[in-house]
């Protein structure tokens, strides 16, 4: 937002803050009070979920570091008249349930660490840090402060990925033996700090954390230890920001996995991007493609296209208070499977397979942290692996 729009609406709220202060503290009895910090990254598909419940308010909006630019969120329908704050600490002191945090990656770390200070739950972009020190603080903060956090893994959200999902939840394919997942992006317009490792953080935290959630959404395994490779080779501009990269995984249970993501898709081509995740299973294969809006069972050799059932909203089961990996929604499936049985993470959403995994690895009672946390903690690992050339343990 420039600074005479920004100057308009600061002068709006002041001039009427007794209606900001209705907005930002007293909504109508059923609805929910949200605040947005920030104004880069996946906000709109948060807020579209959002609207679409008709029961969620956007009390308040503030940059999460000075100078960053809020056009675009403040002229979202859902956030029309919402006030405007000069900083998030002002914009945390009013009445909200939740807090959507999208900026630059940065930036995250802090506005999760002051959102769960003041009790807020969290749907936040990832990563949660750039460092390993920016996402223990953070991962600390909600932990000691109780709140509820989910990342924007907008992989979720698709169709086939969820089809994906219950098909290897549901034991279609036996148990996960090799994942291989891919990630292409067109290159487009990357701002400066693209290029500057200590804001933009790597792409295996920015966009390789989206095929580590592939693989952890589908199958519920998380990574315990990697080996990666990670180059700038066609956009010299940006030197930091490494548009090919590669990485080989163990995962939870002995699994294999590899993750392909590229920055060098074609600017001419018909999708932004092209995303597909391949699961080999001990009784057979699952395969889904987002640009082909497919997702394919294999057994025995022979290919089976599965019916896509609607999107469900990952945002909106989060809001009504499911965690960050919400349970297949199918009654049939629910009654085929067992939950997680920790009395203490009942609500975790995990498979009783997955726990059980966790529990062996950990030598007690274990359930899995929030995912956004997990695998962030996976990117960076990554990112080091492929830094220093060596396999790294994710500890």
């Amino acid at each position: 937002m420039n600074s005479k729009q920004t100057t308009l609406i600061r002068n709006e709220v002041k001039k009427g803050s007794a209606n900001a202060g209705q907005r930002s503290g007293n909504s109508e009895p059923g609805t929910l009070n949200c605040i947005c910090i920030g104004g880069w990254g996946h906000w709109p598909e948060v807020l579209d979920a959002l609207q679409a419940r008709g029961d969620v308010i956007i009390a308040g909006i503030a940059p999460a570091y000075a100078g960053e630019e809020l056009t675009a969120i403040c002229a979202h329908s859902l956030a029309a008249g919402a006030p405007v704050f000069d900083s998030a600490d002002e914009l945390l002191k009013i009445p909200a349930e939740f807090c959507v945090i999208s900026t630059r990656p940065d930036h995250i770390a802090g506005a999760i660490i002051a959102a769960a200070n003041a009790g807020k739950h969290i749907i936040t972009e990832k990563p949660t840090g750039i460092t390993f020190g920016q996402l223990d603080a953070a991962e600390r903060a909600v932990k000691e402060n109780g709140v509820r956090i989910a990342g924007m893994f907008t992989m979720r959200t698709f169709q086939v990925f969820q089809a994906a999902r219950n098909l290897c939840r549901a034991g279609k394919i036996g148990m996960p033996v090799l994942v291989n997942a891919r990630k292409s992006y067109k290159y487009g317009l990357r701002f400066e700090w693209f290029g500057d490792r200590n804001r933009y953080g790597g792409t295996f935290p920015w966009i390789g954390i989206h095929a580590f959630d592939m693989i952890r959404f589908i199958t519920g395994l998380l990574p315990e230890r990697v080996a990666a490779l990670h180059k700038n080779q066609a956009h010299p501009e940006r030197r930091d920001c490494e548009d090919s990269c590669v990485a080989v995984c163990e995962l939870t249970g002995g699994a294999l996995a590899t993750i392909s993501l590229d920055l060098c898709r074609p600017a001419g081509a018909a999708e932004y991007g092209d995303d597909w995740i391949r699961i080999v299973g001990t009784a057979g294969v699952i395969e889904a493609r987002y640009n082909e809006k497919t997702c394919t069972l294999l057994i025995d050799g022979i290919p089976a296209p599965v019916k896509l059932a609607p999107a469900e909203s990952i945002y909106s089961k989060f809001i009504d208070g499911g965690a960050d990996l919400p349970v297949c929604s199918s009654p049939e499936e629910r009654a085929d499977r067992n939950v997680c049985p920790s009395s203490e993470r009942a609500d975790c959403g995990a498979d009783f397979l997955v726990c059980s995994l966790m529990k062996e690895r950990a030598g007690g009672d274990a359930c899995p942290v929030p995912d956004i946390f997990a695998l962030t903690r996976a990117c960076l690992f990554a990112r080091q692996a492929a830094d220093e050339k060596q396999w790294k343990e994710i500890q």
